[in-house]
């Protein structure tokens, strides 16, 4: 988008950005096996007339509705900062802020969920395989270690600090991606699609705090506006709000605990002691 953007200020300018296409080897069967537990949506990818099927079975008769919060970048500067504070490694204000949506939807009464999925992103990763005017999305999706019941505000924040950390070492990337590869060829030749309904258990998260969408402003700056649709349970998206500095969090929620959950993070954020009300 940026470098449309560019294009469009001034058609003279030489786009950097690569097409070239990027082929990961072969994985073996034990690849295979160890990274396919991270990717459900690609490994149970099936016909389009099953899809329907799974996504009623997931749900379990569920009904889902969207909760859209706000939270200011001063309150999310806080939290980050106090939970740095009695923190082994440095966190990132993603991190605290799923830390404390997975500990609000606890306290709220919801089914515990014991592990978070993150959507990154690996094109500013120093290998031979990434380059980083390439012209895609490269991204893959990092899980968490099993998160306890017992794990603190910092400890859920450290857990997915440290899953994005390793998940950042080019073996890592090279050999997720070379499975990943693999099942979307699969895929593609049984023309299957790909099952987006999550799992049991997992708060899923795609974050778009750190983009900055008036960067791309094709001529007209701060007027940019991003915006997105739809909601599926515990999924979690995150970005900067349109109009002022506080931060847009939109996630689904199940119904009955939807009214639970909103009167939790409302009493959080008006708590005299805020964040050391929920950093603990």
């Amino acid at each position: 988008m940026k470098t449309l953007s560019d294009l469009y200020i001034d058609a003279r300018r030489v786009p950097n950005v690569s097409f070239s296409e990027l082929v990961f080897p072969k994985p073996d069967l034990a690849a295979i096996e160890h990274y396919a537990p991270m990717m459900p949506h690609l490994r149970d990818a099936c016909p389009p007339l099953e899809l329907f099927t799974r996504y009623k079975e997931l749900s379990c008769g569920t009904v889902v509705k969207p909760l859209n919060w706000t939270i200011s970048q001063q309150q999310a500067v806080a939290l980050k900062d106090l939970a740095r504070s009695r923190s082994c490694m440095p966190l990132s204000t993603q991190d605290c802020l799923t830390a404390w949506v997975l500990d609000a939807l606890g306290r709220a009464g919801g089914e515990r969920l014991t592990k978070i999925t993150n959507a990154a992103s690996y094109t500013n990763v120093t290998a031979p395989f990434v380059n980083p005017i390439e012209c895609g999305n490269l991204i893959y999706i990092v899980p968490t270690e099993t998160i306890d019941a017992s794990n603190s505000f910092a400890a859920v924040a450290q857990k997915i600090r440290a899953s994005l950390v390793a998940a950042r070492e080019p073996k890592f990337i090279e050999d997720y991606m070379s499975v990943a590869s693999h099942y979307m060829a699969q895929a593609a030749q049984k023309n299957a699609q790909f099952f987006w309904g999550g799992e049991q258990g997992v708060l899923s998260v795609n974050s778009h705090l750190s983009l900055d969408w008036n960067s791309a402003h094709f001529g007209s700056p701060s007027h940019p506006r991003f915006f997105t649709t739809g909601s599926s349970k515990f999924y979690l998206r995150v970005f900067s709000a349109n109009t002022d500095s506080t931060i847009f969090l939109s996630f689904g929620i199940p119904e009955d605990i939807l009214q639970a959950l909103h009167d939790t993070l409302e009493s959080d954020l008006i708590h005299d002691n805020f964040p050391s009300n929920i950093v603990h």
